[in-house]
């Protein structure tokens, strides 16, 4: 429906306004710098080989009992306790239970079955693997960072953490997630703030950053996510590891909190992190068990037969700050490859309304479901005034600190962490929460064959903003006085759901 003219007046004057804004932010000095710090700021590399091992790898040398289970898990605890203390990504281990596990790995490799038997039934044998704590894993916490939840300990698995672990992969614990597993930072008042392994002075990204940060420290080599507006792509972006969302109902949600309701069911879901992209299909078949029927994996794709679209920037949001010209230059590079190396024509399009996605995102996130109430019941006068906003009878509280809180504060409201408002609110159309940082260091990793779902058997989008680029990580801002006005591009594709790249794609930069 057409705008009226006063709609498009008042549209034309909050543009300005904010641009009136973002000028005036420009002007502000930059922050003073603190003293001299002495703590490195990256975690140390891995030294033990079986740490730089895929899953699928680890799985080969143990079912031909070529290393012991034991030995492997150990390498993992070993090394999660030399630069957790550092990265703050495991909020809660269970190295007891997993060595306890790993010793019954090695007397049934000691029994003797076939590698073929083994393979076949336990794909992941004795490989270790962390969990998002906003999935249960049982005997471990399950808050998903609301202090009010931080007694909750989970009585069972989530679903695809049962199918894992009947793969035979080992839990080592969970891993930290943005409160109520909304926002695009990985901090709480429970367990408190994860950095990049790569940058301890960046951010890892949210939801899922905590697995983003462990597998990138190599502390795990496998992860469960969720992604529901670039939870699982965002940590994979900024830790230089892999991670899918999965199509709708392939995967199941069952099993963490908070789950959505509603039309929020088409865009939740639960997908493999993984420090090596040929690790993603294999532990996707296993996380998607009988729904895995609905790829068709096993059918071979034709590249040539492909529609591939490649698109540079939003449209022209003025909240979202301009590509920054080395991911540029890479999607140019991909794009090249494509036409050169495999035959493929890429298209290459303007989506000029693709600037409103994020508005989109925003309006289905605050939709009403089938009873006509929203889910979660918040908007920004209630947390405003003070009655907060309450899901599943749980208060959200905000982290500490800086002129929002005072804000807050100042009209007499109650613990509220500001992404969730921001989320939640049916009136805030923000723009943007992405900044950009140094030169593009080195490129770690190379991609597996894992681009068959993502391609939807008949098209792909390149999009500036896939991969994992750390120099454009934020750094860790504790005490900003707004939202970040910039937006990663790749949420274009995020919000609006849609297919993301297939095949060899690596990540535009993965730390040094």
């Amino acid at each position: 429906m057409a705008l009226s003219r006063a709609e498009r007046c008042l549209a034309l004057l909050l543009r300005l306004l904010s641009r009136a804004c973002l000028a005036l932010l420009a002007l502000l000095p930059p922050p003073r710098a603190g003293p001299a710090r002495a703590a490195p700021r990256a975690v140390p590399p891995p030294r033990r080989a079986l740490l730089l091992l895929p899953a699928r790898r680890l799985a080969e040398l143990l079912r031909a009992r070529q290393v012991a289970c034991v030995e492997v898990v150990e390498a993992y605890v070993e090394r999660i306790k030399e630069v957790n203390p550092l990265i703050n990504a495991l909020v809660k281990d269970r190295f007891e239970e997993a060595l306890q596990e790993a010793r019954q790995v090695d007397k049934l490799l000691s029994e003797g079955p076939g590698d073929d038997c083994l393979e076949e039934k336990f794909p992941l044998l004795g490989v270790p693997i962390t969990v998002k704590e906003a999935f249960s894993l049982y005997g471990m916490p399950n808050t998903s960072g609301l202090v009010n939840r931080r007694n909750v300990i989970a009585t069972s698995d989530a679903t695809v953490v049962s199918r894992l672990k009947q793969a035979g992969a080992i839990p080592l614990g969970v891993t930290n997630c943005s409160e109520l597993c909304m926002w695009y930072e990985s901090s709480n008042r429970v367990y408190g703030r994860t950095n990049n392994p790569y940058d301890l002075q960046r951010i890892v990204g949210g939801s899922s950053g905590g697995e983003g940060s462990v597998l990138a420290a190599a502390c795990s080599v496998v992860g469960v996510g969720s992604d529901i507006g670039g939870s699982i792509r965002m940590p994979a972006f900024f830790n230089g590891v892999f991670g899918h969302k999965p199509t709708t109902g392939v995967v199941p949600n069952d099993g963490q909190f908070p789950n959505a309701h509603g039309v929020r069911t088409s865009y939740l879901c639960t997908g493999p992190m993984c420090r090596y992209a040929e690790d993603l299909e294999p532990v996707l078949r296993v996380m998607a068990g009988p729904g895995v029927s609905k790829l068709k994996l096993n059918e071979k794709v034709s590249l040539e037969k492909i529609k591939f679209h490649c698109m540079d920037h939003d449209g022209g949001s003025i909240f979202v700050s301009p590509v920054d010209k080395e991911i540029l230059q890479a999607q140019k590079k991909v794009v090249e490859h494509l036409e050169s190396d495999l035959g493929v024509q890429v298209q290459h399009v303007e989506i000029h309304k693709m600037k409103y996605s994020f508005q989109i995102w925003s309006a289905m996130m605050s939709s009403k479901d089938s009873e006509g109430q929203l889910v979660p019941p918040c908007c920004m006068l209630a947390l405003l005034t003070g009655s907060g906003c309450v899901t599943g009878g749980t208060k959200i509280h905000r982290p500490a600190g800086g002129p929002w809180e005072a804000s807050v504060a100042s009209v007499g409201a109650d613990e509220v962490a500001h992404g969730d408002v921001f989320s939640h609110s049916p009136s805030y159309r923000p723009g943007a929460d992405r900044e950009a940082g140094e030169p593009q260091p080195q490129w770690e990793g190379q991609a597996g064959e894992h681009g068959e779902e993502s391609s939807g058997g008949d098209g792909g989008t390149a999009g500036a903003g896939w991969g994992a680029p750390l120099p454009f990580t934020p750094h860790h801002r504790p005490q900003a006085p707004l939202p970040h006005l910039h937006a990663l591009q790749f949420c274009l594709y995020s919000h609006l759901q849609c297919p993301g790249p297939a095949g060899d794609t690596v990540p535009a930069g993965a730390g040094q």
